[in-house]
């Protein structure tokens, strides 16, 4: 009697995380959370190409199946020249203080898991990842910043400096004219300063903008002249807009297609 039909089982290697035979991180990718669970940037990836970014929501409610952005770059850290305060800045520090524009509406760690970006002198282009951060209690012209790593070359009193927020920190729905980069596709709703994770990588359903129609194989992100924030919508592909993935299943706006993501 030949032996009964079976069904055939892959071999398993785990459930395609890098920390251990589990199904999701702590905080489950499709759930938000009030209070943070890890590091805003984390960046986790599934075997079937998917991937996701740890974000935390700016001060509106996020849509499900809409694309977030980076907040708008704050006037305030950008190109700061470092003279006011004649504080110096050394080889070895780990914390350090800067000049900013007055900045009291920056809240204290607001910066976590930014970067300071030195953009003159002799320190051109040295980056520093942003642990903590403070504004001085009596003037919020100085702003305290731990850093991750020690400062590789002096800062003179003249080095222009720009402190860049984490592009996840505080997202926004992808507006129709683009301020910044694309965070990452809601799964659902998010609500204000919740934690959530965005997909960058791999296949999922997307709105198509009401005045496009997406075709197969082709790319797609950011429309030329989007009717609604946070659709998806056809790229020319020369570099005047952002490029979120590429087509799999194209229909006209105002429908549902599929896209494989391609942020990261």
């Amino acid at each position: 009697m030949p032996d009964a039909p079976s069904i055939l089982i892959p071999p398993v290697f785990g459930k395609g995380l890098l920390f251990g035979d589990v199904e999701q991180p702590k905080q489950g990718i499709f759930e938000v959370s009030e209070l943070q669970q890890l590091a805003v940037g984390t960046l986790i990836t599934f075997n079937d190409g998917r991937k996701y970014r740890y974000c935390k929501n700016g001060a509106v409610i996020q849509v499900k199946g809409l694309m977030t952005s980076q907040g708008a770059q704050d006037s305030k850290l950008v190109a700061e020249a470092q003279s006011t305060s004649g504080t110096a800045v050394e080889i070895g520090d780990i914390e350090i203080v800067v000049d900013v524009t007055t900045a009291t509406s920056l809240a204290e760690n607001d910066l976590v898991n930014g970067t300071v970006i030195v953009e003159s002198g002799t320190a051109i282009g040295d980056g520093y990842p942003i642990i903590a951060s403070k504004l001085d209690v009596s003037d919020d012209t100085l702003l305290r910043l731990r850093l991750r790593y020690p400062i590789r070359q002096a800062w003179s009193a003249s080095t222009v400096i720009t402190i860049r927020k984490s592009p996840y920190f505080d997202t926004v729905v992808f507006p129709t004219t683009a301020e910044g980069k694309a965070a990452g596709q809601c799964q659902l709703a998010v609500p204000i300063d919740y934690f959530y994770w965005g997909q960058t990588g791999g296949s999922t359903a997307f709105l198509i903008d009401n005045s496009d129609t997406l075709v197969k194989g082709e790319p797609a992100g950011a429309p030329g002249s989007a009717g609604a924030a946070g659709e998806i919508g056809n790229v020319a592909n020369d570099g005047t807009d952002q490029i979120w993935g590429v087509t799999e299943y194209g229909i006209a706006g105002d429908n549902v297609g599929l896209v494989y993501l391609t942020i990261d």
